[in-house]
């Protein structure tokens, strides 16, 4: 018996069931013979074509099986995460069988992903976190580490830190070796932050177990260190970016202490003449940045130890004023806050400081236009390691010009955009900040940035900013 119908009810070919109606282009005679029966339905089981129309083709899902290589659209690659093997241009058959794919045209896995050989194989990231043994060599690199983040601040010391898993293959007291190891920060192959390894804290919380690492600049191992011990120390009428860089050259020349800061540009700025007797080192390069001159309207200058372990000195300030560099609420800052401070007002000063001869001296300053606006605000001051009366002189009229007025702090945390990117700016430079709603629209200066890194690698910024 033949059939010659043009329509069938259920049918399978391969291994996929169609429940619909399948038009064919022209009669197929097919013997009785060759058609198996089974749950009330026909099976071709020979190799007869069927022509399929478009229609039905479109709702077929089809998983290929590939033997090769597999060329993917770069639509897809961007959302597609591939475990990479020793060979990239290959994709097993047991991968293509378990991804469904959208394929267009071709695309060079090259596009996929990027490698990087640091101490492994690891997959491309904007963000790189090194470790580096005290000769500056690199013995591991942080793929894992997440909660990453880092501060800058100006004239300041500053910090970064990160949290690793305890299984990972770097969390260790080897690669994590504190007070002798460093972290090593890196933006699109930038380094923008480096400092020492000073601690780790393990935490267990039910089935999280990991290290919370924290690092500090080379500006912040400065505080460890002091000057004028054994004997004073004095300085007579010289540069003051040259007394503070020798404070540090000195200190480095000490039986183990080479910190590897070396001396970078000294802008010639103030001369001072200070004695110092058992002074911190950045204790005492803070106060040389920060002091005036008496009754002059000069100020101090800027300074900063590079993640290279350059010590740079600027005058009378640090960085650029960055026009193009706009941060705007409502816009780039998903929030804004705007502090306007008259409490801290200082308009009268007096100043404690020590006498080379052991007696007590006493300076006073103030500022006459503020007391009129503002009536007296008065504090008094212990300098007890200032022993030069000029160098106090300096310091309490200097406090006086800080804190006269009443002072304006701006903080805001803003996205990454085109035109405000990492490395479009730095801590010191001046940058465009309007708030709308405040009525504010000015050049700022950046004091303080902190980056925070999500797991993504999506930054988001934390800025104080002022005038």
């Amino acid at each position: 018996m033949s059939y010659t119908q043009s329509k069938f009810g259920t049918f399978k070919f391969g291994e996929r069931k169609f429940g619909m109606n399948v038009s064919i282009t022209e009669s197929v005679v097919i013997n009785e013979e060759v058609l198996l029966k089974h749950n009330d339905a026909y099976i071709l089981c020979r190799t007869e074509s069927v022509a399929v129309s478009e229609s039905l083709a479109r709702d077929i899902e089809y998983k290929p099986t590939l033997s090769d290589s597999l060329s993917i659209s770069e639509d897809l690659a961007k959302g597609l995460v591939i475990p990479l093997s020793d060979e990239l241009s290959t994709i097993s058959d047991t991968l293509a069988n378990h991804t469904d794919l959208n394929i267009s045209d071709s695309v060079s896995i090259a596009e996929v992903a990027e490698i990087e050989y640091v101490d492994g194989r690891e997959a491309k990231s904007e963000w790189r976190l090194l470790v580096k043994n005290g000769s500056g060599d690199t013995i591991a690199s942080l793929t894992n580490a997440r909660k990453r983040w880092l501060t800058q601040k100006l004239n300041k010391e500053s910090e970064a830190g990160f949290i690793l898993d305890a299984d990972d293959d770097n969390c260790n007291t080897t690669i994590l070796a504190v007070g002798v190891n460093e972290l090593h920060i890196e933006y699109n192959g930038t380094l923008i932050w480096a400092g020492q390894i000073v601690s780790t804290k393990k935490i267990a919380n039910g089935n999280d177990t990991y290290w919370e690492v924290l690092a500090k600049d080379w500006v912040a191992l400065l505080s460890k260190r002091f000057c004028g011990v054994e004997d004073l120390r004095e300085f007579v009428t010289t540069d003051a970016g040259t007394v503070a860089w020798t404070l540090i050259d000195e200190t480095q020349s000490l039986t183990n202490g080479d910190f590897g800061i070396t001396e970078g540009t000294i802008e010639a700025s103030l001369n001072r003449s200070a004695t110092y007797d058992k002074k911190n080192v950045l204790g005492a390069i803070t106060e040389l940045s920060n002091m005036g001159k008496d009754g002059e309207a000069n100020y101090g200058f800027d300074f900063e130890i590079t993640p290279l372990k350059v010590f740079n000195v600027y005058y009378p300030y640090k960085g650029t004023i960055r026009n193009d560099v706009v941060f705007r609420y409502p816009g780039n800052c998903e929030n804004f806050e705007a502090f306007v401070n008259s409490w801290d007002i200082v308009n009268q000063e007096w100043g404690l400081g020590v006498h080379w001869t052991g007696v007590d001296a006493v300076v006073s300053r103030a500022d006459a236009t503020s007391q009129v606006t503002y009536k007296r605000r008065e504090a008094i001051k212990t300098y007890g390691d200032v022993s030069v009366l000029a160098f106090l002189q300096d310091m309490v009229y200097q406090d006086v010009q800080w804190n006269k007025d009443p002072s304006t702090v701006i903080k805001f945390t803003s996205r990454v955009d085109a035109k405000t990117g990492i490395l479009d700016y730095a801590v010191g430079d001046g940058v465009t900040v309007i708030c709308d709603k405040f009525d504010i629209d000015e050049w700022l200066w950046v004091y303080e940035r902190k980056i925070d890194i999500g797991d993504n690698d999506e930054a988001v910024v934390s800025l104080l900013v002022g005038n």
